[in-house]
Formats: C-alpha cells, sequence, structure tokens
C-alpha cells in the first residue's frame, strides 16, 4: 500500500549565524507556510555596496493566495521588504530557483 506524505509546513523563517551562533527569525503566524529561501547577493541602487537577500514563496491559506517575500538576509527578523501577490497558487515545497534567461 503506498503511503501518503504531507509536505513539510515551515511556519516561518529562520537564520543561522554560523559565526557567532545567533538565531533570528521571522512569522506571520498559524495559517502562513514558507518554503526554502535561497539568498543571493545585489548592488544597492542608492549605496552601491553589496547586499544579500533572500526570498521565499509564501503560501498565506487565511487569505487563500500565495507570495513571494523578499528579505535582507542580514536582519530576517525585520520582516520582508517587499512582497509581490501572485496571481496563482505556487505548491507547498515548490524551489524557489532562479534561472537566467541568457
Amino acid at each position: 500500500m503506498a503511503q501518503t506524505l504531507d509536505p513539510p509546513l515551515f511556519t516561518g523563517l529562520v537564520k543561522y549565524d554560523t559565526d557567532t551562533g545567533r538565531v533570528t527569525s521571522w512569522t506571520e503566524g498559524p495559517g502562513v507556510f514558507y518554503s526554502e529561501a535561497p539568498s543571493h547577493r545585489v548592488r544597492a541602487p542608492a549605496t552601491r555596496t553589496m547586499a544579500t537577500w533572500c526570498r521565499s514563496f509564501v503560501w498565506n491559506g487565511n487569505e487563500g493566495r500565495s507570495e513571494l517575500q523578499v528579505f535582507d538576509a542580514r536582519d530576517v527578523a525585520r520582516g520582508p521588504l517587499a512582497r509581490v501577490l501572485l496571481r496563482q497558487r505556487v505548491p507547498l515545497g515548490f524551489h524557489a530557483a532562479w534561472i537566467p534567461t541568457d
């Protein structure tokens, strides 16, 4: 008999600083679930300095919608810097990979 497995439900993001041992986190509460949050380095337009952002697909079960949230990887506890509301549901467990067009 085949076993049906439910996807893991991550109720927030957690950042582990392997240098200091410090742990910070972000959650929006019950009914909101996050995917993995890969990070990437970007050049900040205003200061031309490098910054690291992470992003996660989020399913908001309370409002019945998916979104993409972008965080400053240095300060995840601050919450999302940007939210992109999506017209279509992104399945839980969908990988958050960016693929170049060229």
